[in-house]
């Protein structure tokens, strides 16, 4: 009896070490490029660029997908695109703050659960030139799409999903 105690006992406490002790996988946020890269199968947004993708480590043990993607998102938002390499660029929409994070919600959309991530735009600032609009789309929902894990999502601007659709279209149409 006592050697089966034991041996639960030990199991039990070798499981849960092991189950946390495991490190978060790493966040992966996308920058911008003007190379397409040695393996040539990076996305094009646009104007000659191409979005790279950079692994940081999650500084959150919370595996939770909406924190994952929040954070992802806010490593994006912040990066210093000089430190991964001379090559890499942002959104101006980033860097001047333009763009900020909301709250990145899992919740049940019908019947479907769906991670809703809220963006804002300042009074100030805006995007600088034609070619920020598809940066800015395609960064943000890159980096949700390789956090996510398979998670719908719905993006939400200032509120409406109906202003991220139609961020960045000078067409007219778009109202």
């Amino acid at each position: 009896m006592k050697k089966t105690l034991s041996l639960t006992l030990i199991l039990s406490l070798i499981f849960i070490l092991t189950a946390c002790g495991q490190p978060a996988q790493p966040l992966t946020f996308f920058l911008i490029s003007s190379e397409a890269g040695a393996n040539q199968d990076r996305q094009s947004v646009g104007c000659d660029e191409f979005l790279a993708p950079v692994q940081v480590a999650a500084t959150s043990s919370d595996l939770d997908t909406d924190v994952r993607v929040s954070e992802a998102l806010r490593s994006l938002l912040s990066a210093d695109p000089s430190a991964y390499g001379a090559s890499l660029s942002t959104a101006t929409a980033f860097t001047d703050g333009y763009i900020t994070l909301g709250p990145v919600i899992d919740q049940t959309v019908g019947t479907v659960q769906t991670l809703i991530i809220d963006l804002a735009t300042a009074e100030e600032g805006g995007l600088s030139g034609a070619c920020d609009a598809p940066r800015v789309k395609n960064q943000i929902k890159e980096t949700i799409r390789a956090n996510a894990q398979n998670s719908p999502f719905l993006i939400r601007l200032n509120g409406e999903t109906r202003q991220w659709e139609c961020f960045g279209d000078e067409s007219g149409e778009c109202l």
